[in-house]
């Protein structure tokens, strides 16, 4: 679950410290630079689970999806509202092969002058895939982990442009 979560840590990350560069997205499916850049973090690398069978990793990365991302600035408050979905699969080698698919919003808020955290809203749903029934079950916990990474992902990035900038939070 660490890896998934990181990649969404990256995900509201980003509308921070956006970086316009192209990372090769092999044969996964990424339509835009965000797309791209959340491939290049693999948010599916850690999401495995233990049955009575064995652990059940779906820790390929099959498609990632952000149709839509808007950022907006009002005195020292940042506010980004992204929603997106992400698809993982299990590998090739895989005892019970299958996949997972979710949509995503988060709608985070930062004061960049503070790198103090105001709301974070953090909604996963329309579950899909041979494992929706597994990570539908598991939502709850997964969005409260996901809103602490978005959390820790925003203050490291909001630190970073402060010192790029050259003003102490």
């Amino acid at each position: 679950m660490r890896g998934f979560m990181s990649g969404f840590r990256f995900f509201a990350g980003v509308g921070v410290s956006i970086a316009a560069f192209a990372v090769n997205a092999d044969a996964v499916s990424a339509h835009t630079v965000l797309d791209r850049l959340i491939v290049a973090e693999q948010p599916c690398s850690g999401l495995k689970t233990d049955t009575v069978f064995g652990t059940v990793s779906i820790d390929r990365l099959k498609e990632v999806r952000v149709p839509a991302a808007d950022i907006s600035l009002r005195d020292d408050l940042l506010a980004i509202s992204m929603d997106g979905s992400l698809a993982c699969q299990t590998s090739g080698q895989a005892l019970f092969p299958g996949d997972a698919t979710a949509s995503l919003t988060a709608r985070p808020e930062i004061d960049l002058a503070s790198c103090e955290i105001g709301d974070v809203s953090i909604e996963l749903g329309e579950f899909g895939g041979t494992f929706a029934l597994a990570i539908q079950q598991f939502s709850g916990q997964i969005e409260a982990a996901l809103t602490e990474e978005v959390r820790s992902g925003l203050i490291d990035a909001c630190e970073a442009l402060s010192v790029a900038a050259g003003v102490e939070p």
